[in-house]
Parts: C-alpha cells; sequence; structure tokens
C-alpha cells in the first residue's frame, strides 16, 4: 500500500508498506520494518499494490503441480456451439495463403 499524508507522522508524509489494520480513526501501516498508525483525517491518497509474487506463492502451495494461469483465448478460435468456426469460415487454410493445388 502506498499513502500519502497532508501532515507528517514522525517526520515523514509518504509510507510505502504494508497495511495491517484500521480502528478508532487510523490506519496501522508496516513500512520499512516499523509500525506507523496514522490518522484517516490525513490521508490525501492511497493506493492499493499488489505482491503478486507472494499471491502467485500462496495459489501455487493450494494445489497439485502449482498455480498454473488460464491461457489467453485467441481471437475467432472458439468454436461455435453447433460444430462450425465463430467466423464461418473454412479455418483449415490461411485464407492468405496461396492454392497451391494446382502445381
Amino acid at each position: 500500500m502506498k499513502i500519502r499524508s497532508s501532515e507528517p507522522t514522525e517526520g515523514r508524509r509518504n509510507f510505502s508498506g504494508v497495511l495491517r489494520g484500521a480502528q478508532n480513526g487510523q490506519v496501522e501501516v508496516d513500512c520499512d520494518g516499523k509500525v506507523y498508525n496514522l490518522p484517516i483525517a490525513t490521508i490525501v491518497r492511497a493506493n492499493l499494490v499488489p505482491d503478486w509474487a507472494a499471491e502467485f506463492r500462496r495459489q501455487a502451495g493450494g494445489g497439485e503441480g502449482g498455480y498454473q494461469p488460464p491461457e489467453p483465448e485467441r481471437e475467432g478460435a472458439r468454436e461455435h456451439p453447433h460444430g462450425h468456426s465463430k467466423t464461418g469460415r473454412d479455418e483449415t487454410v490461411a485464407p492468405h495463403a496461396p492454392d497451391r493445388s494446382a502445381s
């Protein structure tokens, strides 16, 4: 999490760390090995910064073989429910390929 405060807390106005909680009008942020309690009223900007490496490690531990992100779907590659392609074209030959059958 990144936080910018309108008033300094212990000489700082910018904090980048882990949000630990919020209560009694303050947020608790673990930043650079120290915990800061910042008044919510003084927060000008706050942004979540995900830790993707930690998230993938967490997900990899839950399933056999590790986490595999889904493959992106290629446009036009889906099959129509009635057995023909979504585009309606014969997709076994690329439309731009030259006709070499008459050789």
